[in-house]
């Protein structure tokens, strides 16, 4: 969008070779009047461009806001409620007895190798035909 005013503009200036000192009477200066036209430019409107990474930051910030709520109500639960405490405390946090995890890790690890052992062959080869 263009818009002219037809108005004439002047400056008048004074250019010296040196700067002028208080004690020279005399210096190298030149007075001059311009005449001229005034442009006067307006900028309006937006410019902007997409960020993936800003994006991307934005959407990993906003997902801890929302893991908030879950963490003051845990800790409400499990430290803030008196005798009910107790009982969210032993339905969400769950106790380790090494003896039992041994015991089911021994387990796991003897039918898993008797199953290996069902569908091998007799030097502990995987065949397609089994």
């Amino acid at each position: 969008r263009l818009r002219v005013l037809p108005v004439w503009s002047s400056r008048p200036t004074t250019d010296c070779e040196h700067p002028r000192q208080i004690s020279e009477v005399q210096s190298d200066c030149v007075s001059r009047y311009y005449y001229g036209v005034s442009i006067t430019f307006d900028t309006q409107g937006r410019f902007g461009y997409f960020d993936l990474v800003q994006l991307l930051l934005t959407i990993g910030a906003t997902l801890s806001y929302f893991t908030l709520p879950g963490v003051i109500v845990y800790f409400l639960a499990i430290y803030c409620l008196g005798p009910v405490s107790t009982f969210y405390k032993s339905s969400v946090v769950e106790g380790l007895r090494a003896d039992e995890e041994l015991c089911r890790m021994v387990c796991s690890a003897v039918s898993l190798s008797h199953s290996f052992r069902s569908v091998a062959d007799k030097e502990g080869q995987l065949t397609h035909e089994r």
